[in-house]
């Protein structure tokens, strides 16, 4: 199944970024792809936000289990671990560990171009900072170009992809 990606034309409607619309993408995408997706709600404990969810989205796509975490960058940069909380990537690491799959989704905008890059979460952690020219370079030269729409659900489907997977809108 197709799903359009989201217009990047015109202003974002947030100064801070646009992480929450890709997380919106990706759900859309997977729920498009016949399965199951949720965005589990930022936790709130006498009125203030906590930091203690696990990741952004649980999924079941093809009977399989889902865990993503989804980060947004302005610009490319350096990123690795520390962009995680600790808990993040031990819930992450567990839902790998019970027998699902978990995935660092990284959002970069570069110029008018945004790309998506995603590891598995043991991919990721092999290294301790993906640094900003490997981050450039890897939004460039394994970038997907999607000209008829389709949601890139490959980098999510068995078999597991052990390496890098990335898409350009």
């Amino acid at each position: 199944m197709l799903y359009k990606p989201l217009n990047l034309s015109g202003k974002p409607k947030r100064k801070k970024g646009k992480e929450g619309d890709y997380t919106t993408y990706l759900i859309k995408g997977f729920q498009r792809a016949g399965g199951w997706s949720y965005k589990i709600p930022d936790p709130v404990a006498g009125g203030y936000k906590t930091n203690t969810r696990p990741f952004d989205i649980i999924t079941c796509l093809d009977g399989a289990s889902l865990a993503v975490e989804c980060k947004w960058q302005a610009e490319p940069k350096a990123f690795g671990a520390k962009q995680l909380a600790d808990h993040q990537i031990e819930s992450l690491k567990r839902h790998e560990k019970a027998g699902g799959r978990s995935y660092v989704a990284l959002f970069v905008k570069a110029g008018h171009r945004v790309s998506m890059l995603v590891w598995r979460i043991n991919e990721f952690l092999k290294q301790k900072t993906w640094g900003k020219s490997v981050i450039e370079e890897l939004a460039a030269t394994k970038g997907y170009q999607s000209k008829d729409g389709a949601f890139p659900i490959g980098a999510f489907q068995d078999p597991p992809h052990q390496h890098l997977y990335g898409f350009t809108e």
